[in-house]
């Protein structure tokens, strides 16, 4: 049947009905829960088992017809699975490190994925010279950007450079804003036919980029003083799970980047997630996401194997397969070529944007770091998505050239990416000493010591403003996170002046989570090891009781008023 999509565009797809889709989602959830439990099993990263896993289905599907295709039409892929995805990246990205190697990152995650996107549509326009160079173009825009999910999971376990995670998070995180633009300039193009200058081109993917980085700025910022006026965690769930997903139908209407909307609204909402909201409504929002960012990643892989299925079964030829390794192999190359040239111009303009600054200021050129960076190239979900969104007809009717080319060279791309590199990535970083697998432990102990200074220092300060006694400070000093044994006993808890001692308690805890997240923003601790404390702290203010869920805002004078000076005057984490 017709389905209308944006741009005046008509889809025809297959209608599945409404029991074999339930039918066939549920049998997908259940697959990528044993596939989850396998990687897990094995020490592999999940996206690894997700590939292989939708390999095989699509093999299966080829030798069995009768299951189903995918039951998403085109143009809804990237609306249903692309904004969890993005949020997930944003709210994981460390601002103050974004800051920090933002010519290392804007070199990566638009100069790389420009190139590479033209390398790859070279390619394979001198293969397939028949098929429309804008068609070519969505390719290459598909396959351009590499997912840095797999590599910052190695990374994390590796104790690999802060720095080096930071640049691929942020690579990861911006770098398919650029080629999401590109591939849908491409689209728009192979559907109606029009030639598309590269000026035009250009200039079309500069005002999409600004248009979404303002819906995305005017989406966060409304979602965050909704927050502020809320008083119940479902409701604040619900309100950052939206957010995303409206910032990206907005922006989409009017032809700006829904990617960067999206970005932009969580990078504005993540400070307000992180120190403003409840404590219980901050962990049932991150156990949202953490759902969401998996059902939609595995999801990309098996929607994408089942569609592999139906062109397998109708046969593979030589020269798609020929096609899908040259392109796989240039991407590869290209970004080698790209980063070893661009890191090399760096370090002679500006050696602090180098991605190893020791060696650079021990004269050293850092090849290393190099060819980690180059080697963690692996593609993921969002050129899952993206392949699955291409649509199926153009205007007059015709099939969407190359189509199936398309799905195919994306699927080898991304096995042959995910199994090569991202199985060899970790033996490549303890062959070039790059890992160091005790540094996420001292991680967790630095900024343990530096936040449990900062909340005895508040403790001391907060306790003369609300009149305590020295019995009472000594009680709540031992009931603080990472500074004495967090258990008393429970004639200690029954003596203890509950109202003022747990207001005190709530603003040294509060210290403590502001010194978290500027030793993250520094880059002196990693995303787990931040992740890790605050859903330390945020169990430990759950146990105290959170006043926040069970006292109206206007009545909370004596918390709000230790709140406001524990933000105003331990902002800044105590020197190491």
């Amino acid at each position: 049947m017709p389905w209308p999509a944006a741009g005046g565009r008509t889809y025809v797809v297959r209608v599945i009905p409404v029991e074999s889709t339930v039918a066939l989602l549920v049998g997908l959830v259940v697959l990528l829960v044993l596939l989850a439990l396998l990687a897990e099993r094995l020490s592999v990263p999940t996206a690894v088992a997700f590939a292989i896993g939708g390999l095989a289905l699509g093999l299966l599907r080829a030798w069995l017809p009768g299951i189903p295709s995918a039951p998403l039409p085109p143009n809804v892929v990237l609306i249903v699975l692309m904004p969890p995805i993005l949020a997930a990246a944003a709210y994981n990205t460390s601002i103050g490190q974004l800051r920090a190697n933002l010519i290392s990152i804007t070199s990566l995650a638009v100069g790389l994925v420009l190139v590479s996107a033209a390398v790859a549509t070279g390619v394979a326009h001198w293969l397939m010279p028949a098929l429309p160079l804008a068609a070519l173009a969505a390719l290459g825009a598909i396959v351009a950007p590499p997912d840095a999910a797999a590599a910052t999971a190695i990374a994390g376990r590796l104790g690999i450079s802060g720095r080096l995670v930071a640049i691929l998070e942020g690579e990861g995180m911006l770098n398919d804003a650029a080629a999401l633009i590109l591939f849908e300039v491409a689209v728009s193009a192979t559907v109606t036919g029009k030639t598309v200058s590269v000026p035009a081109a250009a200039l079309e993917m500069l005002l999409a980029g600004a248009g979404g980085v303002l819906i995305g700025l005017a989406a966060g910022q409304l979602a965050a003083a909704a927050i502020r006026r809320i008083d119940d965690a479902v409701m604040e769930t619900i309100v950052t799970v939206a957010t995303p997903y409206a910032a990206y139908l907005i922006a989409t209407q009017p032809g700006a980047s829904g990617v960067l909307a999206v970005v932009t609204a969580c990078l504005v909402l993540r400070p307000q997630a992180i120190l403003t909201a409840r404590p219980s409504s901050r962990m049932a929002a991150t156990s949202v996401w953490a759902m969401l960012n998996f059902l939609s990643t595995g999801l990309a892989f098996l929607l994408l194997g089942l569609d592999l299925g139906r062109i397998v079964a109708h046969g593979v030829g030589a020269d798609v397969l020929g096609v899908a390794m040259l392109v796989c192999v240039a991407v590869v190359v290209c970004r080698f070529v790209w980063v070893f040239a661009t890191g090399f111009a760096l370090i002679r303009t500006d050696p602090g944007a180098a991605a190893d600054t020791a060696e650079v200021r021990a004269g050293r050129y850092p090849w290393r770091a190099f060819t980690v960076i180059s080697w963690a190239g692996m593609r993921g979900p969002i050129s899952l998505a993206a392949a699955l969104a291409v649509p199926v007809v153009i205007a007059s009717g015709a099939p969407f050239p190359g189509r199936d080319l398309i799905e195919v060279t994306t699927a080898v791309v991304i096995v042959v990416t995910l199994l090569v590199q991202g199985l060899t990535l970790p033996w490549l970083v303890r062959a070039l000493g790059q890992s160091d697998p005790d540094a996420p432990a001292r991680e967790l102990a630095t900024a343990r010591a530096a936040a449990a200074a900062a909340a005895l220092a508040a403790v001391d300060e907060l306790g003369r403003i609300a009149g305590l006694s020295e019995s009472s400070l000594v009680r709540v000093r031992g009931r603080l996170p990472w500074c004495m044994p967090s258990t008393t006993s429970a004639a200690t808890a029954e003596m203890a002046c509950m109202r003022d001692e747990d207001g005190v308690l709530r603003a040294a805890i509060e210290a403590e989570r502001r010194t978290v997240l500027r030793l993250w923003d520094s880059g002196r601790i990693g995303v787990e090891a931040a992740q890790h404390l605050q859903r330390e702290l945020d169990a430990a203010a759950l146990h105290i009781g959170d006043v926040l869920d069970t006292v109206p805002l206007p009545l909370m004078s004596e918390t709000t008023t230790w709140l406001a000076v524990a933000r105003s005057r331990y902002e800044d984490p105590p020197a190491a």
